[in-house]
């Protein structure tokens, strides 16, 4: 596991990295696109491709969703497969190919876990004539940090897509918990964002500032919770007002919101929790959950029976800071659009 600390020079980012192999520099952390007005970015989350899925019926539901909505750039929110095997996780970045849309993904807890290598699956997601997914040969927790700068044609940045990998499990007092962002990865984004430029940020688990948005307002700005999950903090500095939160959050408490509140973020997404769609606004960041997009794994309509809508989310940009939220859902055997909630961000 990669646990060494970056330290920084103002053009190269200096790792502890072996005999021979060179130091990254900041240009390799970043993918590069031309903005217009009104960029659209769809997040999907959660496919959970599995040796059980029907290959057929599900690529048509992502085609769907990009046909439906033209994006600019599709974000993949982690564990988009879940115990597949070569062939059906190939098929599954084959579809996304086979889109003609730029693409970004950032690993969850889940995307490492099947009979391949993580040199297969970093393959696959880097591989792609449309990826724009960076893994860098550095010492950071993680694989898929990295971020998509948005630029106008004159070459100036306007929007600054942030990715992070928040991980997947760690041993803490003998038993198995939900992994975090590390401090090195805040750094990088740190070094990153350090021109104030607007962004988004984009990882897989959510933070300990989900359960404190919940304490300040449960029904939030869009969405619903609907999660069965009982997560207690093992941290005496925790700060929520609950006993339990119906999140599944990981135990350590993470550096990045405080570093994303500073760095003018105007949003951090996550997936993870399948029943919940929910975003709020913690200290003057929104943050929240985009939309289960896959149709497998617990999927049910009924409220009582760990309910999950599926969809996606869509951030339309604007070159003033702003954004417009959707979340947009599907009726679970149906390519048909069953509603759509929006939100505008400032």
């Amino acid at each position: 596991m990669k646990t060494a600390v970056l330290f920084f020079l103002p053009i190269v980012l200096l790792a502890s990295c072996g005999e021979g192999r060179l130091a990254p520099t900041r240009d390799d952390y970043l993918s590069e696109l031309t903005f217009h007005e009104g960029f659209k970015i769809i997040q999907m989350a959660d496919l959970h491709w599995d040796k059980g899925t029907p290959i057929e019926e599900e690529s048509a539901y992502l085609k769907s969703i990009v046909s439906r909505e033209d994006p600019d750039l599709l974000v993949f929110t982690g564990d988009n497969v879940l115990g597949a095997d070569q062939y059906v996780a190939k098929k599954l970045y084959d579809t996304i190919e086979s889109t003609g849309v730029l693409y970004a993904v950032t690993y969850g807890n889940h995307d490492y876990q099947g009979p391949y290598s993580p040199d297969f699956m970093d393959s696959l997601v880097t591989g792609g004539a449309h990826s724009l997914t960076k893994i860098v040969d550095d010492d950071i927790h993680g694989a898929t940090n990295y971020a998509v700068e948005l630029k106008n044609a004159d070459g100036s940045l306007v929007w600054r897509i942030n990715l992070i990998d928040s991980g997947s499990l760690i041993v803490e007092s003998g038993s198995y918990v939900y992994d975090y962002v590390r401090d090195e990865q805040t750094e990088l984004y740190q070094k990153l964002q350090n021109d104030q430029t607007p962004n988004l940020l984009f990882f897989h688990i959510p933070l300990y500032e989900w359960a404190y948005a919940y304490d300040e307002n449960e029904e939030g700005l869009l969405g619903e919770i609907h999660e069965k999950a009982t997560w207690e903090s093992r941290d005496d500095n925790f700060k929520g007002q609950k006993e339990s939160y119906p999140f599944f959050a990981g135990q350590t408490h993470s550096s990045i919101f405080e570093a994303a509140k500073e760095a003018n973020c105007k949003g951090m997404f996550v997936g993870h929790d399948h029943s919940n769609d929910w975003v709020s606004s913690y200290e003057g960041v929104t943050l929240g959950y985009g939309v289960k997009t896959g149709r497998g794994l617990y999927y049910s309509d009924d409220p009582e029976g760990g309910w999950s809508r599926v969809g996606y989310a869509s951030y339309v940009l604007n070159g003033d800071g702003s954004y417009d939220l959707s979340h947009v859902y599907y009726q679970e055997d149906s390519l048909e659009e069953n509603g759509r909630e929006s939100i505008h961000v400032a």
